[in-house]
This record gives C-alpha cells, sequence and structure tokens, in this order.
C-alpha cells in the first residue's frame, strides 16, 4: 500500500511538471491568459492552464494506481465535469448560470453513481436524514465548497497552498482510520498540486485558473464521504 500511494504521488507530480510548460506555450494561442487589470496584481498575461496540467497528472495517477470501484469513477466524473466548465469558463468569461449548472452537475454526478450524500449532520443532528433532505444539503455543501477555493484564488499560492495543506489533513485522518480510498483519491492531487506550486509562488508562472480552483474545492468537499 505504501509504495502504491508513493507511485502514485510520484505520478501525478511529474505528468504535472511535464505538461506545465508545452501548456504555457500553447496558452496564447488557445485565449487561456489572465490579462492584467484594475483589480489584478500582475502586470502582465499569465497564462491560467495550471488547473488542466495537475488535474491530468491526478486523474492519470488515480486511472493508474486507484482501485476502479464506482466510488472512484463517480469522483473522477464528477471532477472532469466540473473542470470542463471551469476550463470553458477560463477561456471564454462564462456567466454564472453556466457555471452554476456545471457545479450542479458534477454534484449529481457523485451523488446518483457514487451514492454519496449526507446521512447525517455532524454536531448537529444525529439522526439519519431523509434521502430528500440528504441530496439538497450535499449538493448545497459540494457546490459551496467549490465556490469558496474559487474565491481564494486571488494570490500567488494562495488557494494550491491552502489545499495542498488541507489534502494532507484528510490523508492524514484517512490513513489513522484506515480509509484506503480516500488515501488513493487525496495522494495524487496532492502530488499534482505541488508540481502545479512549483510554478506558482510568487511571482506566478502559471494560474490555476478557475477550472482547477473549482476542481480542487470539489475534490476536497467530496473526499470525507467517500
Amino acid at each position: 500500500m505504501t509504495s502504491e500511494l508513493f507511485f502514485s504521488f510520484m505520478t501525478s507530480l511529474l505528468i504535472c511538471m511535464a505538461l506545465i510548460q508545452p501548456l504555457r506555450m500553447l496558452a496564447d494561442r488557445f485565449h487561456f491568459m489572465d490579462q492584467p487589470g484594475e483589480r489584478k496584481m500582475h502586470q502582465y498575461p499569465v497564462p491560467r492552464v495550471g488547473g488542466i496540467a495537475f488535474a491530468s497528472g491526478s486523474c492519470a495517477s488515480i486511472l493508474w494506481w486507484a482501485p476502479k470501484d464506482i466510488t472512484t469513477l463517480s469522483v473522477l466524473l464528477g471532477g472532469l465535469i466540473i473542470l470542463g466548465f471551469g476550463v470553458w469558463d477560463d477561456r471564454m468569461n462564462l456567466g454564472y448560470r453556466i457555471k452554476l449548472l456545471g457545479q450542479l452537475l458534477a454534484a449529481l454526478a457523485v451523488i446518483i453513481i457514487g451514492g454519496i450524500r449526507f446521512e447525517s449532520i455532524p454536531f448537529l443532528i444525529d439522526a439519519e436524514l431523509p434521502i430528500w433532505i440528504g441530496i439538497p444539503v450535499t449538493i448545497f455543501f459540494l457546490v459551496a465548497v467549490s465556490n469558496a477555493v474559487n474565491l481564494t484564488d486571488g494570490l500567488d499560492g494562495l488557494a494550491g497552498g491552502l489545499s495542498f495543506l488541507t489534502l494532507c489533513g484528510i490523508a492524514y485522518l484517512a490513513h489513522i482510520s484506515n480509509e484506503s480510498t480516500v488515501l488513493m483519491l487525496a495522494i495524487p492531487f496532492m502530488g499534482g498540486l505541488l508540481g502545479f506550486l512549483r510554478y506558482n509562488t510568487y511571482p506566478a508562472r502559471i494560474f490555476m485558473g478557475d477550472g482547477g480552483s473549482q476542481l480542487l474545492g470539489f475534490v476536497m468537499g467530496v473526499l470525507p464521504f467517500c
């Protein structure tokens, strides 16, 4: 198990770092550049393709090393949906309705396919929640977390660094609880994020974009259910 975790981490890290340079060179051609503005700190265009790089590394590593159960596949599907809408937004500056649609579809993917939902509300309600309450609460939670991480993505290394530390905490709790599925999902994202942070710390040479930040929020929101 330990060797699988190490190799899944390294696979994601190396794929992410290998993809960053080609994606940076293609970013301007495909209009994935974050332009300077009054409310932005950078003085020159910066590629917004970091999310594509660490998502590709993480998903490839999970597909190679993690067990192919319904939970893993539903998380990957939901992650790809929210990543796709986020990348679309990075290129086209979508309205909030379409972005919300992507977040809802991603949440429904893990709920319907993976059976992931709130069965009780910690510290508030000990009794089991009926499905007609658990599903809306889960959707609200996943959408909220996705947007929360997206809103923190304003300073070099902030969203990525906080997400990396959060994933470390989730992985540690999964380890002491013997939750192998959570570990095999969290570790690849940690590897991909570490590869991305190499280029995102001040002064950032690449941004994760909405695709990356929403994906991170979604994954961190889903992992405690797995």
